[in-house]
């Protein structure tokens, strides 16, 4: 079993394999850690599995050769979800509050840059522009920011998804309804896209974005 652990609410986390249940591996380490550890995710998978997603995040690694990787939220629920694995743990809206402010400032910045070179942008890099600044989904609460990054995280080459509200709800840790609520948001904002499929509780999403 592959897990990911949280070092207290920093971006530190352990990718590592285990042979025994991933609690058990929660313990151990926390005798030698001052920071409370906390299991983010499980991933099936043996130590070959463990050393593909290490390759994959090799440049993110805190110490040349360890376990240890320095990874945003947006990172975290991409391995998860696109390796079917489990969330054992929800992010809190704080966490995702301080995503978007950080995202403002970058955008800010960007923006800062181009006015101060007076960067003369032709109609199809404007276009472009607008798209890369929509894709930092300023204009969302952290709640829609939240599902729509999950959405996001799990669609498919033709950026699709199947998924239904409760498994949303379970993986969000946000109520079902909110979830609904958050939804019709987006796709009335233009995040979204709903395609018709034959059920009352499972969404067929399009990001448009």
């Amino acid at each position: 079993m592959i897990y990911l652990i949280r070092s207290g609410d920093t971006n530190a986390y352990k990718i590592g394999y285990t042979a025994s249940h991933p609690v058990n591996r929660v313990r151990e380490l926390q005798t030698g850690s001052h920071d409370e550890l906390s299991l983010i995710a499980t991933i099936e998978g043996d130590r070959d599995k463990e050393k593909e997603i290490h390759c994959k995040y090799n440049s993110k690694r805190i110490r040349s050769n360890g376990e240890w990787f320095s990874l945003e939220i947006q990172e975290v629920l991409s391995l998860v979800f696109k390796e079917n694995g489990q969330m054992m743990k929800a992010f809190s809206c704080s966490e995702y509050e301080r995503c978007i402010t950080t995202l403002q400032e970058e955008n800010k910045l960007l923006n800062e840059k181009i006015e101060n070179e007076n960067i003369c942008l032709t109609n199809h890099t404007k276009n472009e522009a607008k798209k890369t600044n929509s894709n930092i989904h300023l204009e969302l609460d952290a709640i829609k920011f939240k599902v729509f990054s999950l959405l996001e995280s799990m669609v498919d080459d033709k950026k699709e998804v199947l998924i239904s509200t409760r498994t949303i709800s379970k993986l969000c840790g946000i109520h079902k309804d909110t979830v609904c609520r958050a939804i019709k948001t987006l796709i009335e904002k233009g995040y979204l896209e709903k395609i018709n499929y034959n059920s009352n509780q499972t969404g067929f999403y399009k990001i448009l974005l």
